[in-house]
């Protein structure tokens, strides 16, 4: 036994050591959804939504906020079909137009600009970050790099509402659909943020609310699903039993949990 030898395994124990302390070589990407999965929005917070906008329309138009709301529901359903069929994000301004020229108005764009301005503020207003999950976002960001690709036929909100809950900056990268022009689970939406992010590889999750939306969509992007149903109203539509590579956390505390060691979830055997 040597000093060369007492030199050398000094070095191996201060190697472990900082190997120890170091971040995962091969930390997990994770992407989020926002609505139900980062901020609660259900029917009451839409229809919320589309009651302020009514009102405004009544209040600045004269347009009957129950007509206005009928039109506008109508009109929505209409969206949803053809957005199933071309992938493509909703466009506010058209459907307010639409729905405008059935209540016989004209195309009046400082109209249409009011009324979007009120929906924007609508949204802000009653939607919020989950206060338990906005508080484990930091440490989680420490350990991943976070990203957030949401549908939303508006942008702008969304991001007010990340900057004033004080974690948009967390995120490496934030897309919201209506900026791409095409919806979750169109592949070119996820390809968007896929390319927000680079270095593709096998450790990228998803986590979202909605199985068609948000955990088919990851399965085809090539992204690990994680259905989190947490800050859902109402169990969302799904198969019993999912695809094995999906990751189901069905309760607040699982989710909580996850934020928290986001590799104990990810990294378990399937089913487990």
């Amino acid at each position: 036994h040597s000093a060369a030898d007492d030199h050398r395994g000094l070095r191996a124990r201060r190697a472990v050591s900082r190997r120890s302390r170091a971040p995962m070589e091969a930390s997990w990407t994770i992407i989020f959804d926002f609505g139900n999965t980062l901020a609660p929005f259900n029917e009451g917070e839409a229809a919320s939504i589309t009651a302020d906008i009514a009102a405004c329309a009544e209040r600045r138009a004269g347009i009957d906020a129950a007509e206005f709301t009928a039109l506008w529901l109508a009109e929505r359903e209409a969206d949803f079909a053809r957005s199933a069929l071309s992938g493509e994000e909703h466009d506010f301004g058209a459907r307010l137009q639409r729905v405008l020229a059935a209540a016989g108005r004209g195309p009046e764009p400082a109209l249409c600009a009011e009324i979007e301005a009120c929906a924007v503020a609508s949204f802000v207003r009653h939607v919020r970050v989950d206060a338990e999950i906005g508080a484990a976002l930091p440490a989680l960001a420490a350990r991943c790099r976070l990203g957030l690709l949401s549908n939303y036929l508006l942008s702008e909100p969304i991001h007010r509402v990340l900057r004033r809950d004080g974690v948009h900056g967390l995120f490496a990268k934030v897309i919201v659909s209506r900026e791409v022009g095409y919806a979750k689970p169109d592949p070119r939406c996820f390809e968007a943020i896929l390319r927000g992010l680079p270095g593709r590889g096998e450790r990228m999750a998803y986590v979202g609310d909605d199985y068609r939306v948000d955990v088919e969509g990851a399965l085809r992007a090539g992204l690990r699903p994680v259905w989190t149903w947490a800050l859902r109203t109402s169990p969302p539509a799904g198969p019993e039993r999912p695809h094995p590579a999906v990751r189901s956390l069905r309760t607040r505390g699982e989710y909580l949990r996850f934020l928290h060691d986001p590799a104990g979830v990810l990294d378990a055997p399937a089913g487990a």
